[in-house]
């Protein structure tokens, strides 16, 4: 038998092997670990709103057309943010913009939980999808930025796992908080742990807020400590924690040889 063939993981293992892999490298580096698990929070209790919101209309009696313009509300919300993310990100950083994204969105949950006016919880749900746009490209930019590009594709399947595949377990926890509660509570009770989530992750990893990206995705400025990017571009060294690196690709390249 072909020995060569013989080593590869088949089954499960071709599968789950590959993503472990990625994960425990994200794990010896916490600045780049919280920002993948944060992501764990607005996909399990944040983006299954979308669920909620036909359940929602049924309790504030706004029938399918208003249904229609909460969706349309999302919809606006997240193209705006979508044409404004970028100047935004080069402003702020894509590390604070993280959080501006995710406190917007649990804003608007927390606006639209609280049960106000119809146009006001309209208006609400547009800055969750708006929220949730900033967020999401912040959040995978720095993923793919911080990635060795060996597993650049596994930590952004990481992501995307953490962050949409949880989606169907959020939807059903936040059914049976519904059932228990209301869909306004339920998105309400969200809003409130999305904010907790994100001081948690400021508490436990400040660096995050310093970090950002280049236009052209080649350079990455702020406190890289954790990261697993200054050690590798310091030939294997610890850079000072404190410190504000600069890391280009050939710096990596020249560091890789």
């Amino acid at each position: 038998p072909d020995p060569e063939r013989s080593t590869r993981p088949v089954g499960g293992r071709a599968l789950i092997g590959p993503i472990l892999e990625a994960g425990g490298h994200a794990l010896r580096y916490p600045t780049l670990a919280t920002i993948l698990l944060l992501s764990a929070g607005p996909g399990l209790i944040g983006l299954p709103y979308n669920f909620l919101l036909p359940v929602a209309a049924l309790e504030l009696g706004i029938g399918p057309e208003g249904l229609g313009l909460l969706f349309a509300a999302v919809g606006s919300g997240g193209l705006a943010a979508g044409l404004v993310a970028e100047p935004i990100q080069r402003r702020l950083g894509h590390g604070r913009s993280i959080f501006l994204g995710l406190g917007t969105a649990a804003g608007g949950l927390i606006g639209f939980g609280l049960g106000l006016p119809l146009p006001a919880s309209i208006a609400a749900v547009g800055f969750v999808g708006a929220g949730f746009v900033v967020y999401g490209s912040a959040s995978l930019t720095l993923v793919q930025a911080l990635a060795p590009r060996a597993l650049r594709g596994r930590l952004t399947s990481v992501f995307s796992l953490l962050y949409w595949g949880l989606m169907p377990i959020g939807g059903l926890i936040g059914g049976l908080s519904s059932q228990l509660f209301t869909a306004r509570t339920t998105m309400l009770g969200a809003g409130v742990v999305l904010i907790g989530l994100g001081l948690l992750a400021i508490l436990r990893r400040r660096q995050v807020l310093t970090l950002s990206v280049s236009r052209d995705g080649l350079q990455l400025g702020g406190d890289l400590s954790g990261t697993g990017v200054a050690s590798a571009a310091f030939g294997g060294g610890m850079a000072p924690a404190a410190a504000v690196e600069t890391v280009t690709e050939p710096d990596r390249q020249s560091a890789a040889r």
